[in-house]
């Protein structure tokens, strides 16, 4: 009977390839279509100085404006977006910005519609009863209902602390609103930083920290030289890479390359919006080495990162150290997403893992004193109160 029913599906999927195949093609341009569009976005809000009062005068500075600095551009991009909405003052500002950011371009929309209808169809011809059966078939929640029940015990769980900060939140705001029924979307990061200050954690007070300059390189040192024993080499004056803010890492074990790493952490136009490591090559057997890029917009205009954006650079570099620490049988079947086009690939089950665990990282006072800085004013060091402060709040608010 198992043999039966393999022969009838093998069938059926031969029947399907050629529409399904097409259709797959579809999905795949709609979906690079949909993620060129947000990458190539530059749009903005433009706003009087004065109604970002609160938002500090540094990075205001920085903001383009055609008026001699009476009005200023405030992209969307998330190293302007962020502190935007973590400090402005003026709710109706933040109201203004938070809604720009979710309606950017608007001809996704039809995209994600299209894409949507067209898994259905892909899923109707291979005999699924929907996409969503389709694509967990394999998964450890192996059904939908599986997925909406572990998903259902997820938040009731979950509701409790959501319900908590929700209050805490509401209750920050009431001492500048007292009158105030909810907290709104935009008013989240906001009243959010408030009461991390209380907890003795002010992101833009630790910034100067954190130079990415320094930073970075001890960060993937810490990790790579001090956590997984090899030998990390750059960033490396000869490598020709994509952009000038990119540099190149080889990392090394017993004296023989293992793979070579290119960071392009920085923000700019056009670029990929978030962060990710991007598999380039995987490793062959008796061949060239593993190489992988990490993207990321981190940083402010001067080259400071947020204590989160730290915390956002051990995770991908988690992910580095993945791919470059196992050696399988062959290599070419080690670390790196399903997305590639080579076979292998971690399962999306445990592909995020092992960088979970090294962000965590962030929060040991023995990683911070290898990578966080003297104050670049002061030349203090970051206080032992202030990293028992983060660690004991890592959870605050998330």
């Amino acid at each position: 009977p198992l043999a039966s029913k393999n022969a009838r599906c093998f069938a059926l999927h031969r029947a399907a390839a050629s529409p399904v195949a097409a259709l797959s093609r579809e999905i795949g341009r709609q979906c690079a279509n949909f993620e060129r569009d947000i990458n190539a976005d530059t749009a903005d809000v433009k706003l009087k100085r004065y109604e970002l009062q609160g938002v500090p005068e540094s990075l205001l500075d920085s903001l383009p404006s055609d008026d001699g600095g009476v009005t200023v551009k405030v992209s969307m991009k998330a190293p302007i977006l962020t502190p935007v909405l973590q400090n402005a003052i003026d709710g109706k500002t933040r109201r203004k910005v938070y809604v720009a950011s979710k309606k950017r371009v608007v001809p996704n929309c039809g995209r994600l519609n299209r894409v949507v209808q067209v898994r259905a169809g892909v899923a109707e011809r291979l005999g699924k009863a929907s996409h969503a059966a389709h694509q967990l078939e394999r998964n450890v929640c192996a059904t939908p209902e599986e997925c909406k029940a572990f998903l259902d015990r997820a938040a009731a769980r979950l509701k409790p602390i959501r319900d908590a900060d929700l209050a805490a939140l509401l209750a920050k705001k009431r001492e500048e609103k007292p009158n105030a029924k909810k907290v709104h979307p935009w008013d989240m990061a906001y009243y959010g930083r408030q009461i991390r200050k209380e907890k003795g954690i002010d992101e833009e007070a630790l910034k100067p920290h954190f130079p990415s300059s320094e930073v970075v390189p001890a960060a993937i040192r810490a990790l790579g030289e001090d956590l997984f024993g090899f030998v990390v080499k750059g960033p490396l004056e000869d490598a020709a890479l994509w952009h000038e803010d990119c540099e190149l890492y080889a990392v090394e074990a017993d004296g023989k390359p293992v793979g070579y790493v290119a960071l392009d952490l920085r923000s700019r136009d056009g670029k990929f919006g978030h962060q990710m490591v991007v598999p380039l090559r995987p490793a062959l057997p008796g061949g060239a080495p593993n190489v992988c890029a990490v993207l990321g917009n981190l940083g402010d205009s001067a080259g400071l990162l947020r204590f989160r954006e730290v915390e956002t650079l051990l995770h991908e570099l988690g992910h580095v150290f993945h791919a470059l620490a196992g050696s399988p049988k062959p290599s070419i079947l080690g670390w790196a997403w399903p997305m590639v086009p080579w076979p292998g690939g971690v399962e999306m089950d445990f592909l995020e893992v092992p960088s979970m665990l090294t962000q965590q990282f962030v929060y040991a006072p023995e990683m911070l004193a290898k990578i966080a800085r003297p104050h670049s004013e002061t030349g203090a060091p970051l206080p032992r109160e202030t990293i028992d402060a983060l660690a004991a709040n890592r959870h605050l608010l998330a």
